[in-house]
């Protein structure tokens, strides 16, 4: 018998760093982190075409310092005519990233704070409650207060008063140590489509509302410049899964399609690794 080498289709290529936004200048580099590179090299363009063996060939990290879309694709060495755009074992699918220079928001002057957030809940039908709970004056409130925490378990169980959906707004300042790039995870439920998340999240810093990254690159994070300092906070929690499951459209789903538990918003940021919001980065105008 004869034996012949099969080759592994070559991954997906990891542009770093998963970000979307920089300040005046950000290093980029490529790499497989779930293969072997031995036989592979990166070729990659900076003006939006498409890589081809005749691209510019990728040799260490580089720098970039204005707006650019990056493209990279893996091929294996010694090709002598570029592959099909699709995965294979000669080349990888071409992955793209948009790098966006950003001036930082500025830190607002608010010289009288304390620890914590300022919060209100409001009780409604889950449509009603998804469309207006992030805007003001809007719902009547339930209940209002401060919150030492952002979604604290035992805070909004304490907080909810009925079986059914309810939402609680956040609001106040959020206090970064450092000038640089955050990045704001978004808690995988709300993207994974194994179960229904059965809540809603969307969050506000200086009045930019988040919207993490739909592509491969930085998918699912939100990317934003701040000046060290305090920046207004909000975040506005739907919870439309009743105490005890129920159905109201009589769909055919159970209990277990339904994600249990409370989300935590994640950030990470210059010399900070990725972690729950720190409470100590939470204050309000003690006037609220």
């Amino acid at each position: 018998f004869t034996t012949e080498l099969i080759r592994a289709p070559i991954d997906t290529v990891v542009i770093e760093p998963q970000q979307t936004v920089f300040i005046d200048a950000v290093k980029v580099s490529f790499g497989i982190p779930t293969q072997a590179r031995d036989d592979i090299e990166f070729r990659y363009t900076l003006d939006g075409s498409d890589p081809t063996l005749e691209s510019s060939r990728y040799e260490k990290p580089f720098e970039l310092a204005s707006d650019a879309i990056v493209k990279v694709r893996a091929f294996r060495k010694d090709l002598a005519t570029t592959p099909w755009n699709i995965s294979g074992v000669d080349g990888s699918k071409t992955v793209s990233a948009i790098f966006r220079e950003a001036v930082p928001l500025p830190a607002v002057d608010a010289r009288t704070t304390e620890p914590g957030l300022h919060y209100r809940s409001f009780e409604e039908s889950w449509p009603v409650l998804m469309a207006y709970s992030g805007s003001e004056s809007v719902l009547p409130v339930k209940e209002s207060g401060r919150a030492s925490r952002l979604l604290a378990p035992d805070d909004l169980s304490r907080i909810r008063k009925t079986d059914r959906a309810y939402a609680v707004k956040y609001d106040g300042f959020i206090d970064v140590p450092t000038t640089g790039v955050y990045r704001f995870f978004a808690p995988s439920p709300l993207y994974e489509t194994t179960q229904d998340a059965g809540y809603d999240l969307r969050v506000w810093i200086d009045g930019q509302e988040w919207f993490p990254n739909p592509d491969l690159h930085a998918e699912n994070i939100w990317s934003v410049a701040l000046v060290k300092g305090l920046h207004r906070f909000e975040v506005s929690y739907v919870d439309f899964r009743w105490k005890q499951f129920h159905n109201d459209y009589w769909m055919s789903w159970n209990p277990l399609q339904v994600w249990t538990g409370t989300p935590t918003l994640e950030i990470d940021g210059p010399g900070i690794p990725r972690q729950a919001l720190p409470a100590t980065w939470l204050r309000r105008d003690p006037r609220d």
